[in-house]
């Protein structure tokens, strides 16, 4: 009997049995070591031996997960707690503790939005009564300021007069002549060519070229038996006789002036005419361009024959400011025929080098 009771004691306990156990701090170290999957039970061994566990006091339960630092690739954390309830949204991710609850309390007050819409209105006030106070100046004050004489004699209204406007020919008497050139010549003769033909024209022109030196005008007065002036109107009709004499006097004027210029290749004659008030400068520059570039006597226009011409007039420019004029090459040299309009004077000449010689005359 006392060997049976001495077995009995001797017989071990069971081993520790495990169970399935979930607690808050599992399921966050889970949580953690998972990667936000669901938490999983870890298996805890239960042991049968009585023991006595000291009770767990409230104050030592946190709800703040362990700080576990679990290696996971690509893992950049600390992260946030996930359970954390009414985590604020608007810190920035590396921002953890909450705001004390004495800052939660307080409301946020916004600055107000339309301070910059005061400002930009203010500046929009202050351009557009810039602007109105301008026109105001422009429109009101000027005027009243500034006379209409002396807004008109600016050099945008000159210009525009000389464009566009034809200047009255001065009124003379049918013998009196009034040269077109600002400046008298130092070498004038007046002459008288009876009865008027091409050839004693031309003879005439050149008995009187004798004393001219290089790059030297010379103005010439051409008179008829009776002292009466030949105007340019009979003049021209007469060395270009497509032209009619009536279309010519109702756009020219009467009175003109001749010239010869002298270079080391001869003698040339120029031609300056001044519109009348009733032409139109672009109706007669037309009209000019068209009856003189189809002509058959252009070469009547120079002393000595300047022989074969090219085949077409060509644009080109002369003088300073420069004018626009039209060319023709004849086979003499220094022969080249030139015409140009200076305000209300049309310019003929033999010669480009006369023809920048009268321009000079001229302005």
């Amino acid at each position: 009997m006392d060997n049976q009771a001495e077995e009995k004691k001797e017989i071990l306990t069971p081993p520790p049995s495990k169970a399935s156990i979930r607690t808050m701090q599992s399921d966050i170290k889970s949580i953690l070591e998972g990667g936000g999957q669901a938490p999983q039970p870890y298996l805890a061994e239960i042991n049968h031996q009585e023991k006595k566990e000291a009770p767990v006091e409230a104050e030592e339960i946190s709800l703040q997960p362990p700080q576990l630092e679990p290696v996971i690739p690509g893992y950049t954390g600390p992260e946030e707690p996930i359970f954390q309830p009414n985590a604020p949204t608007s810190l920035p991710p590396s921002e953890k503790k909450q705001p004390p609850a004495a800052e939660i309390s307080k409301p946020k007050i916004s600055k107000p939005k339309g301070k910059g819409i005061k400002i930009l209105l203010i500046i929009s006030g202050i351009l557009i009564l810039g602007i109105i106070l301008g026109l105001i100046g422009y429109y009101v004050i000027a005027p009243l300021v500034f006379s209409p004489k002396e807004t008109a004699s600016g050099p945008e209204k000159e210009s525009v007069q000389k464009e566009e406007v034809v200047v009255p020919a001065p009124e003379i008497k049918p013998d009196q002549y009034l040269s077109l050139f600002k400046a008298l010549l130092p070498l004038k003769e007046e002459v008288i060519i009876s009865p008027l033909t091409l050839e004693n024209f031309k003879n005439t022109l050149t008995a009187s070229a004798g004393l001219i030196t290089e790059g030297n005008l010379k103005e010439l007065i051409i008179r008829d038996n009776d002292r009466t002036l030949i105007g340019f109107p009979k003049l021209i009709s007469l060395l270009l006789p497509e032209l009619n004499r009536e279309e010519i006097a109702g756009m020219f004027a009467e009175n003109f002036t001749l010239v010869i210029f002298a270079d080391q290749n001869g003698f040339w004659p120029g031609y300056i005419a001044q519109l009348k008030p009733t032409a139109t400068i672009i109706g007669s520059k037309v009209w000019v361009k068209e009856k003189i570039e189809s002509s058959r006597y252009l070469d009547n226009l120079f002393l000595e024959n300047p022989g074969s011409t090219a085949v077409a007039f060509k644009d080109g420019r002369a003088g300073s400011p420069t004018i626009s004029l039209r060319y023709l090459v004849f086979q003499k040299t220094g022969a080249v025929l030139n015409y140009g309009w200076v305000n209300n004077n049309l310019v003929i000449s033999a010669s480009y080098p006369g023809f920048t010689a009268i321009l000079e005359k001229l302005r």
